[in-house]
């Protein structure tokens, strides 16, 4: 069977295996909306899994490329961490997507290895993961955020450095 080949699967967090309701792109346009910029929903959910640093740029220089001199991403990206931590570690909302825990532990029983990799940070990560309770069932084999890259999504840094 092609699971002998088969040695590590890996997932992406929102919207994949954690139910996301707009969750993420909310938070990055009230961050950005915080220091005066306006953006819409659906263009941030376009750059939704690229590394939100990254993601703050994209969206500025789209919509806002005449007035971002001197903006300093750092500080909008830490008003969407914060944005983030508050929801992840308070929600009532957080859940995986239905079969998602199924899903991994199949692939254990298999001997595949499971892993996650995402455009969140390491903070994000480890809190989701936390209130999921996959850490405590020993549901994943490798994590990587954005944050620990050079470069996240679309290039495969965050899969390299899981296998």
């Amino acid at each position: 069977m092609f699971t002998d080949s088969i040695k590590l699967v890996i997932f992406d967090m929102a919207g994949t295996t954690v139910y996301d309701d707009h969750y993420v792109t909310s938070a990055l346009c009230e961050a950005l909306q915080s220091f005066g910029f306006i953006v819409p929903l659906q263009a941030a959910n376009e750059v939704m899994g690229i590394a939100k640093p990254v993601a703050i740029k994209m969206l500025l220089d789209r919509f806002y490329p005449e007035q971002t001199a001197g903006i300093s991403i750092e500080f909008i990206h830490k008003a969407f961490l914060s944005r983030m931590i508050a929801f992840y570690e308070t929600s009532p909302a957080i859940r995986e997507i239905e079969g998602t825990t199924e899903v991994f532990r199949v692939l254990k029983d298999q001997g595949i290895k499971v892993g996650i990799d995402t455009g969140f940070s390491r903070d994000i990560t480890d809190i989701i993961i936390r209130r999921l309770g996959w850490e405590a069932h020993d549901l994943l084999d490798v994590t990587v955020a954005s944050d620990e890259v050079e470069q996240g999504r679309p290039a495969p840094d965050m899969v390299f450095r899981a296998m």
